[in-house]
């Protein structure tokens, strides 16, 4: 876009009180020839803003592998997360029967592992993710025991290594290398502080770092009876941070913004960002109410104001409700709109590759689509897929 410089009509062209009237009309039409031009650079650019990004990319081609689902040896209560160990050792992590389910290269059960109960790697209550390291850890989160498990996971055990206590509540986190638990954790109506932060927990659990990186608070209703805030709720339609980890890196993206920012999380410098203009949509006032009254009636919160509770519902849609990375160096963004949705497929410098418009992903690993699904029946499935842009 080119540089507008201010013009001055009538300094030059009347300081002079030699010129001549025809050297005047000369300069009144070069200075309004410059005008006609600047303007006319001034709205290509405006109507260059104005214009959205397509989003016109052709779909990944899949090829399927192999499905996980309930057999003679093993019965799936649910699947909420999976990983893949350097021995290509596949873990799955069933919340629901609080178990790690192993399987080979190839889809084939090898066993269940993980215990419950309080002694040394033994779960209560397993948080919906796990958490691998370069170095061949596996973690996940014990939220009635506030502590971290951690475990050396291969073919032929599950072996546990240490326990952590902590007193910070994650929403997401993620094991580094070092032993360090990198977290991140959403404010609520009790913290007014105004943002979501990535802190740093030691190897101990303590808070190393409080405020890692900061975003802007993601927002909810909050419920409120006589004046006084009962409690929070994060609905589907609120704006909110989504994050992912991998290895050194953070990748952050906010549900108002199709885009994403990738950071390193040792230097804390930007490695690459990008946002793509779309338009913004505006909820209708009826879908607005028809939620609220939905929300008040299977929550039981009868008395509760419900003018209240509208005047806290955004006015736009969110553009994103979730974010993936592929080690392989892809990053996934779900796009919601109206009536669709589908992932969207970046490479790491943004650029805009590919869509996949099939079933729910669970994770993306290596070129791998694994889908949690269920069966006619309601049993849980487990697609794998070869993906390929």
């Amino acid at each position: 876009m080119a540089k507008l410089f201010p013009t001055k009509l009538v300094l030059n062209t009347f300081q002079n009180p030699h010129h001549s009237l025809k050297s005047i009309k000369m300069n009144i039409t070069k200075h309004l020839s410059f005008l006609l031009i600047s303007l006319f650079i001034v709205i290509g650019c405006a109507s260059d803003q104005s214009e959205y990004h397509s989003l016109d990319v052709p779909e990944i081609n899949l090829e399927p592998v192999f499905v996980i689902q309930d057999s003679d040896d093993l019965m799936l209560g649910g699947i909420s997360d999976v990983q893949i160990m350097n021995d290509g050792t596949i873990v799955v992590l069933d919340q629901r029967s609080k178990k790690l389910h192993l399987f080979d290269e190839n889809g084939e059960f090898i066993r269940t592992g993980l215990n419950e109960g309080q002694g040394p790697g033994e779960i209560q209550f397993p948080s919906f993710q796990l958490s691998k390291t370069q170095d061949n850890k596996l973690m996940l989160f014990d939220f009635s025991q506030r502590r971290y498990s951690i475990f050396e996971v291969d073919a032929a055990q599950i072996s546990p290594i240490t326990d952590v206590t902590t007193t910070i509540f994650p929403n997401r986190y993620h094991l580094m290398d070092n032993g360090e638990i990198v977290v991140f954790r959403t404010s609520n109506f009790q913290v007014e502080d105004g943002v979501d932060h990535i802190m740093l927990l030691n190897s101990s659990g303590e808070v190393a770092d409080s405020s890692m990186f900061d975003f802007s608070k993601s927002e909810f209703l909050v419920i409120q009876q006589n004046g006084n805030a009962m409690m929070s709720i994060s609905t589907t339609h609120h704006p909110k941070n989504l994050v992912a980890f991998e290895g050194n890196k953070i990748i952050h993206a906010h549900s108002g913004t199709l885009g994403f920012t990738i950071y390193d999380i040792n230097t804390k410098e930007v490695l690459s960002q990008v946002a793509l203009n779309r338009p913004e949509i505006v909820y209708a006032q009826d879908e607005r109410r028809k939620f609220i009254d939905d929300l008040v009636g299977r929550s039981g919160l009868e008395g509760v104001s419900t003018s209240q509770l509208m005047s806290q519902f955004p006015e736009f849609r969110n553009k994103v409700d979730g974010i993936l990375y592929d080690p392989a160096g892809y990053v996934w963004l779900r796009s919601v709109e109206e009536e669709d949705a589908y992932w969207l497929i970046f490479s790491e410098n943004g650029d805009l590759l590919a869509k996949h418009n099939g079933e729910s992903v669970t994770r993306v690993i290596d070129g791998q689509v694994f889908s949690s699904t269920t069966d006619e029946d309601g049993a849980p499935i487990l697609r794998v897929y070869q993906y390929s842009i």
